[in-house]
């Protein structure tokens, strides 16, 4: 999953935000209220490369490890290149040492503190991020927004289970206390998605070669009764187009605590990736879309289960228009 936000965090504070060679004082990232000439951006660097054919990247350390806070070491652009272009003067060896070295200066020149609290908010994001997969976010979603058959993997399932069950039980850190009730947020839209998604398991598919948990087409009757089969066509209807919402409010909620990240927690987060997006399949004029879901403001919060599948309804029938997505042809 690359590094962690508790990672990243606590190598930039025992480093002092100094490059560890040249003790240059590093900002975390540009936005847009910082000019080029304000700062130098650090970068966290892999003392043994991230991948096998990198820098140093012939090592007994595990792929997993390789992103932990001992072999990372916080550089400045000028020194990461020169790292990386002369590994025979910068050993494994050798750049642990300067770490080692850098740190140590760090702890008697400078004052650092390290926010605790932080640290265990930081954790609970951390937790989010892995369990709910940010990095593949819509690709993990893309059986429910963009395929007919509405399944999920397996796998990812159950990794949203644990996820919902560790929020539930989790200590609320009372510093952070908006960004709780945003995970709240989030841990709400979850419970109720996999609840939704659970009623209708299909568990004849159990054996599926890919590993996947289908939506079980309860509209189909080994016997004739047109009115039965309308009925229970429009409940299965209702039913994946609630996955659906749902699934496009998780999103909500979740660019929703990347923006608190970045406000409040690491700035740099997803400066690369960006926010999460979601895929749908073809419309009727046989074009395909990329949706950016974003709350159409800081007071909007879900309505839980009873109230949000209600105004879905009514969406769904055309008498309520207000979706609040970034919508863009793929």
């Amino acid at each position: 999953m690359g590094i962690s936000l508790k990672t990243h965090k606590l190598l930039w504070g025992k480093s002092g935000n100094r490059c560890a060679i040249c003790k240059t004082e590093l900002i975390e990232a540009l936005d847009s209220t910082i000019s080029g000439s304000e700062g130098i951006i650090g970068e966290e660097c892999h003392i043994v490369a991230r991948k096998r054919e990198g820098p140093r990247g012939i090592s007994e350390l595990s792929l997993e490890d390789r992103d932990e806070i001992g072999n990372l070491i916080l550089l400045c652009s000028n020194h990461h290149r020169e790292i990386d272009t002369k590994v025979e003067k910068y050993s494994v060896q050798g750049l642990k040492e300067i770490k080692r070295d850098h740190e140590d200066w760090v702890k008697k020149t400078l004052e650092i503190n390290i926010d605790e609290d932080q640290l265990l908010m930081i954790q609970t994001i951390d937790s989010i991020i892995e369990k709910a997969q940010f990095d593949e976010w819509s690709e993990s979603f893309i059986g429910i927004t963009y395929d007919d058959n509405y399944f999920m993997d397996k796998k990812y399932f159950e990794s949203l289970g644990q996820l919902k069950y560790s929020l539930f039980n989790r200590f609320r850190i009372s510093k952070y206390l908006f960004i709780e009730n945003e995970v709240d947020n989030f841990y709400y839209i979850l419970h109720d998605f996999l609840k939704v998604f659970s009623r209708y398991i299909d568990y004849r598919n159990e054996n599926d070669q890919q590993n996947r948990l289908f939506t079980k087409k309860f509209y189909k009757i080994n016997y004739y009764d047109e009115e039965s089969y309308n009925k229970l066509g429009n409940e299965y209807d209702f039913h994946c187009h609630l996955l659906e919402d749902l699934v496009f409010e998780l999103t909500k909620s979740a660019n929703r605590i990347v923006e608190m990240v970045r406000e409040h927690l690491v700035k740099g987060y997803r400066q690369v990736e960006g926010n999460l997006i979601l895929h749908r399949g073809m419309d009727i004029n046989h074009k395909e879309y990329s949706y950016m879901p974003v709350y159409a403001s800081s007071s909007e919060y879900y309505p839980r289960l009873e109230l949000f599948s209600k105004a879905k309804f009514k969406e769904r029938q055309g008498i309520v228009e207000n979706d609040n997505y970034i919508k863009e042809y793929l």
